[in-house]
């Protein structure tokens, strides 16, 4: 949700949550980002109008 706002509040940014195993919202609070694209890198800024997509994984029940 956090990032979601975040994105919400620059222009032309697109926001792709890609969670596999998750069928609910609580799935999806609950899951963790492996990864994303483009990468993180320190100090890098990404083009207005570039989707940034992450990725998450829902954890495993116990």
């Amino acid at each position: 949700e956090e990032a979601k706002a975040r994105v919400a509040r620059m222009s032309n940014m697109s926001f792709q949550p890609v969670c596999n195993g998750c069928e609910t919202k609580a799935d999806s609070l609950a899951a963790r980002v492996e990864t994303q694209s483009p990468e993180y890198s320190d100090g890098a800024q990404v083009a207005s109008g570039t989707t940034i997509t992450v990725y998450a994984t829902k954890p495993d029940e116990n």
